[in-house]
């Protein structure tokens, strides 16, 4: 009777030890790589899981601070000069440009802003703005 005890907790266990490991690799895909995750998950139980879970995505975005070679006023800088020298091209567009939404119509002010609210909201990092920049000022 003890055997089978033992080897339950055993069995017990080693499945807890796998579903461990899958919470380890969901904190890695986070941006967590540290071991330490999986043997929180694997130590604390269900608690342990709530805290990979709840762990904000860190791997996927990156921060604005993680490049300080650009400075948000050279970003509103860029998108100054932009516009004025995008100022001569608006004028000779048409209403009907104007009202289109597709990306090739658009001026490059209008490019620049798209992408400058895109940053915003951090669905593009500062890295990727500036050579997006760089792309349609031509510098």
């Amino acid at each position: 009777m003890v055997a089978f005890i033992v080897i339950g907790v055993l069995i017990a266990l080693a499945v807890w030890f796998f579903v461990s490991q899958e919470f380890y690799v969901v904190a890695k895909e986070k941006g967590y790589p540290q071991e330490k995750y999986l043997w929180i998950t694997f130590f604390l139980g269900i608690v342990g899981v709530l805290l990979i879970v709840a762990l904000p995505d860190r791997g996927k975005m990156t921060s604005i601070e993680s490049y300080p070679d650009v400075s948000e006023t050279e970003i509103a800088d860029t998108v100054n000069e932009s516009s004025a020298l995008n100022s001569k091209k608006k004028t000779s567009e048409t209403v009907e440009e104007k009202k289109d939404p597709d990306y090739t119509s658009m001026s490059d002010l209008e490019k620049l802003e798209y992408y400058k609210q895109l940053l915003d909201r951090g669905k593009i990092s500062k890295k990727q703005f500036v050579q997006i920049r760089k792309t349609i000022i031509g510098q």
